[in-house]
């Protein structure tokens, strides 16, 4: 799971997040807090830190090692651009078992919105969890209100299961979300 995966006719990659990747993933989010913030949990302000940042990633790679949470990294192939995060992937929550499931989450730069690239990376993500981690099912859960995000998961494949009420907590209160999920063609 460690290696470069390039996608969309070469133009990006994605590869796991490592703990030297700090400073590039804490640029994104102070980058692009105001955009993130509306559709996430509230981000304590430590996090907004480079000692935080690598412990979370520290921690993030602990949990890939131990098959409980991949998380991917967005970035430029293009000559030049290669040293920008562009956006990340998470699979959370990864369960095995009957189950062989997750939880998507993701998030592209508020400058790159638009461009198909999200889009594409959540696709490549799915491909990679469902020939290379053989999981069988990946579930999205998305606020209402947030259309580009299900655009995205709509052109990548997942179907709508139905609204859960109450579900996640951001901004400091329960909020409903949509709730979405693609399923691997299963042979077994």
């Amino acid at each position: 799971m460690e290696g470069i995966r390039l996608f969309a006719d070469g133009q990006y990659f994605l590869r796991a997040m490592k703990p030297q990747d700090a400073a590039l993933r804490l640029d994104f989010f102070v980058r692009n807090r105001a955009a993130l913030e509306p559709f996430m949990p509230t981000i304590p302000a430590a996090d907004y830190t480079l000692a935080r940042q690598r412990q979370i990633l520290i921690k993030g790679y602990q949990d890939m090692q131990e098959d409980r949470r991949y998380l991917f990294g967005i970035f430029s192939a293009q000559v030049g651009q290669g040293g920008m995060l562009l956006g990340y992937v998470n699979l959370n929550n990864v369960i095995r078992g009957a189950f062989h499931s997750c939880d998507i989450g993701y998030g592209v730069d508020r400058n790159r919105t638009g461009q198909g690239i999200m889009t594409a990376s959540v696709r490549e993500v799915c491909d990679l969890a469902f020939s290379v981690l053989h999981l069988h099912r990946i579930q999205a859960a998305i606020i209402p209100s947030n259309k580009a995000s299900l655009r995205v998961v709509e052109k990548a494949g997942f179907e709508r299961i139905g609204l859960s009420r109450r579900y996640l907590k951001i901004h400091g209160f329960y909020q409903d979300h949509v709730l979405l999920a693609k399923v691997t063609a299963d042979t077994e």
